[in-house]
Order: C-alpha cells, then sequence, then structure tokens
C-alpha cells in the first residue's frame, strides 16, 4: 500500500524499487525512499534522523559545495526508527493489525504515530536512499493558508505523548 502526499512526484524506479524491496522481507512494516527538493538537492526529513543519516547528509552536502553539483553517494538502504510519511510504501499485513490515528492531528504529525505501532508490534522500517520522490513540501497546507495551525497542532500532540510515556 502506497502513501502518497499530493504536494509529491514520484521518480521512475521509485515505485519499483520500494515494491521489490518489500517482496523479499518479510519483518519489514514500512520503507520510505530519498526525498528531493524542487531543485534536486536532498531534504532533510525524519528518515534521516539517526548519526549515519546526519553523517551522510553532510558529507553529501560538503561535496557540493567543492563540486557544485548535488549527488547521492550513500545509496544503501538502513534500518530507521522513523520515517517520514510524505511517500511510504507499507504491506497490506500492516493494516491488519489495530492503528488509532489521534483525531486531533492532521497533516503533521502522522510519522509519529504510525511508526512508533509499527516499531511496538516488531515490525522494521528502512530507509530507501537507491530510489527517490520530489517533495514540494508544505504546498498542500499553504493553499488552504493554515499552515501555523497544524504546527501548534502538531506540537500539542507531541507534548501530549510525551505526558503519555513518561
Amino acid at each position: 500500500i502506497l502513501l502518497l502526499n499530493p504536494d509529491t512526484k514520484v521518480s521512475n524506479q521509485a515505485i519499483t524499487t520500494m515494491l521489490n524491496f518489500l517482496k523479499t522481507r518479510d519483518y519489514i512494516g514500512a520503507v520510505g525512499p530519498e526525498q528531493l527538493n524542487e531543485n534536486s538537492s536532498i531534504r532533510i526529513t525524519l528518515s534521516r534522523s539517526t548519526i549515519r543519516g546526519i553523517l551522510e547528509f553532510i558529507i553529501e552536502k560538503t561535496l557540493q559545495i567543492f563540486s557544485g553539483k548535488y549527488r547521492i553517494i550513500f545509496k544503501s538502504p538502513y534500518q530507521v526508527p522513523i520515517l517520514n510519511l510524505g511517500c511510504v510504501m507499507l504491506p497490506k499485513k500492516v493494516f491488519s493489525t489495530k492503528i488509532v490515528f489521534d483525531p486531533e492531528i492532521l497533516i503533521y504529525g502522522e510519522e509519529y504515530q504510525l511508526t512508533s505501532h509499527l516499531n511496538k508490534i516488531g515490525l522494521k522500517l528502512y530507509f530507501l536512499r537507491n530510489c527517490y520522490i520530489y517533495h514540494f513540501r508544505e504546498k498542500s497546507t499553504s493553499l488552504i493558508g493554515k499552515k501555523w495551525l497544524f504546527t501548534i497542532k502538531n506540537w500539542f500532540f507531541r507534548l501530549k505523548k510525551l505526558r503519555e510515556n513518561y
């Protein structure tokens, strides 16, 4: 099952790459591709919230300064604790488990709910750097002009979850 934001453009190989990765591993709960900005530079997303993800970004960004062009050098998929849901593929079995989304959250914040659920039931999340999408971030909310509302709701959700867990 592919979850895709309306402000994205999927590259030719992304869906095939994600599907093939899922088909060959039973323990996967979700996979997500690299996300690029409109100018083809790498977008910092939650999927990069590991030491490896940050170091790869720094190295590739540094090389861009010297060469003038951004290239993805590190292309190996790896396990992550959270995925950005701008584009994510999940096996059907995930939806046979009980996933309850907080009705107070809309557009921003679902990443924490879905990925923490998958982690709790023992399914792994993988960031696939060997495929990519273009994510024209925040175009969805800019159309309705209420990004501030989604940002505030997202922070309230995070505080609520923090209180519940500690």
